[in-house]
């Protein structure tokens, strides 16, 4: 039997661009860093050219795999598209069996693409999936 590969997943937030402008390490570089992942597979809703370079440097930050998935929201506090896009996503990556890692980071500019997430892991029938919440960040 292989042995499942561990995803980090989570959406790619303003602090995580401030990072890459400041040279700090964000939320999900960070979490990156600290636990040890398969392949990171990332939700984008900031237009391509502002979270592409983003990306780039995540992937020359780390060996992993790292994987966008872009995704259009009509306002960044719009809880019926967060909600569909989280689920769609979910549903996708947890079609094949694997260890999933969700970052919740209360830095994130838009914290409710975050509670959308939890809402959605609540919200799904148990299937066996290995689920964790990895929480990156303090609680200002």
């Amino acid at each position: 039997m292989s042995k499942k590969q561990r995803v980090l997943t989570c959406w790619v937030g303003g602090n995580d661009l401030k990072a890459l402008e400041r040279g700090d390490v964000g939320p999900i570089l960070s979490t990156m860093q600290a636990a040890t992942f398969d392949r990171i597979e990332l939700l984008c809703s900031y237009p391509a050219e502002r979270s592409k370079p983003c990306i780039a440097w995540l992937n020359e930050k780390t060996d992993l795999p790292t994987k966008p998935y872009y995704t259009s929201l009509s306002s960044p506090v719009h809880f019926g598209e967060i909600y569909k896009a989280a689920h769609k996503h979910l549903e996708r990556l947890t079609s094949a069996p694997i260890d999933l890692s969700i970052l919740i980071s209360p830095t994130t500019v838009i914290p409710l693409d975050e509670a959308m997430i939890v809402i959605v892991i609540v919200d799904r029938d148990d299937d066996g999936q290995s689920i964790s919440l990895e929480r990156s960040g303090s609680l200002e």
